[in-house]
């Protein structure tokens, strides 16, 4: 659904550039299209950053054309921010969509169905930056523009609560996640039909927030309806099923339906081992599962083997700062400490590079590479990395929160080994 939506906001830009005549304005118009459709060729295949360099001269064209303050170039702007978000440069994300909201609203005011477009854009990449707090107030803005210019049984009112639902992870956020939830059932089956493939996808959501709440008497019914029903209508994408069969099952991983999604998985690798290229990001998609799979079960060397795999094949992935430090984690607790050193340092640098050296994930990394260099004896390497963490944690979540505490914890036992 996203893809479809973002291919739309290219297409209907370039459309109405259209208007326009002269040999010269034939010529902007033939490369905007040229350009719209390599965005949209790369994005499909997954190449986000290969679709920027092409989104960001498609953008500059459109500016030149019906200058800063247009709707169509606050239109480019929202989908250079998703391209900019996906290939892992979420501070330029948060630039663009700013500038596209800031367009849109001194053009059609702050309830029109646009501003929710970039509201829900600037939200997910708030998310990405940390700031979960900023990401779900986006979210319930957008959520309410909607409901209002576009009626309560909307699709794409739908999609603003299915967001709400992700974002709001808060404890006391279960009942409002459970509502959300089914009321996107509910519309995605008047809209998009019962057997839908986003509709089947929501069910799983809705069976994961069960699972993950210990409701396993309600959980369980709709994960192998799912199951049955993917496997009636899709019966080719199995892939897509063993995703959705893990993410089901939360962090139960020791259950038999884990074992039936291990297999799915491991099915969907070998086959698509033999007809796709090495790079093709379907089969990246279904090494990285397979890896997070067998670090959540314990089965170390397996996780390592696939992050080693993913290194090779998906260097400018953009989850690549992720794949560096499951890689690390997976030596470390292998007791390959000489190994996983240089590969906590890379997964460190890749992040900084991507979000920022004050960014949470930034003090995830230097936690683990403290815990590391602790696991060495290395007492006196370990104090900057926790100290660090620390200020990465208060300046984002504050001087009371449980993982500020941690730190602080972390530091009073290094401290205490050190004999200070």
């Amino acid at each position: 659904m996203l893809a479809f939506r973002f291919v739309c906001t290219i297409v209907f830009a370039a459309v109405a550039l259209t208007g326009t005549t002269g040999a010269v304005r034939t010529q902007s118009h033939d490369e905007l299209k040229a350009l719209s459709q390599r965005v949209i060729a790369f994005y499909g295949a997954g190449k986000f950053a290969e679709a920027v360099p092409f989104q960001e001269r498609y953008a500059h064209l459109v500016r030149e054309r019906l200058g800063p303050e247009h709707a169509e170039y606050a239109q480019a702007l929202n989908a250079l921010s998703i391209l900019y978000n996906r290939s892992g440069r979420s501070i330029d994300a948060e630039l663009a969509a700013k500038q596209s909201l800031a367009i849109r609203e001194k053009i059609f005011g702050p309830t029109h169905p646009s501003i929710a477009d970039s509201l829900m854009s600037l939200g997910e990449i708030e998310g990405t930056l940390g700031r979960k707090g900023d990401r779900e107030a986006r979210i319930r803005r957008a959520l309410s523009i909607r409901e209002i210019s576009l009626g309560r049984e909307h699709s794409l009112v739908a999609d603003a609560l299915a967001s709400l639902a992700l974002a709001c992870d808060r404890p006391e956020c279960g009942a409002e996640t459970e509502w959300a939830m089914k009321r996107v059932i509910s519309i995605r089956e008047k809209t998009l039909g019962p057997e839908n493939r986003i509709t089947l996808y929501s069910r799983f959501v809705l069976a994961a927030h069960y699972w993950s709440a210990g409701r396993l008497s309600e959980a369980e019914p709709l994960y192998r309806q799912g199951i049955r029903n993917w496997e009636r209508l899709f019966p080719a994408d199995q892939l897509e099923l063993s995703l959705l069969a893990t993410r089901s099952r939360g962090d139960r991983t020791r259950s038999r339906a884990s074992d039936e999604a291990r297999g799915l998985h491991v099915r969907s690798l070998a086959i698509r081992d033999k007809v796709l290229p090495a790079d093709s990001q379907i089969l990246v998609g279904t090494i990285r599962a397979l890896a997070v799979m067998a670090d959540a079960e314990g089965r170390y060397a397996d996780a390592a083997n696939a992050y080693e795999r993913l290194v090779k094949i998906a260097a400018d992935d953009a989850n690549m700062a992720r794949t560096f430090e499951g890689l690390a984690n997976s030596y470390y607790a292998l007791g390959r400490y000489r190994d996983a050193e240089p590969v906590y340092k890379r997964a460190l640098e890749t992040t900084e590079k991507a979000h920022g050296p004050d960014h949470p994930h930034v003090a995830g990394i230097l936690n683990n590479l403290a815990n590391l260099y602790e696991a060495q004896g290395r007492y006196f390497d370990v104090e900057p990395l926790h100290k660090r963490a620390l200020a990465i944690k208060e300046k984002h979540l504050g001087p009371h929160h449980e993982d500020v505490a941690a730190s602080l914890h972390n530091l009073a036992d290094l401290y205490q080994n050190l004999g200070r």
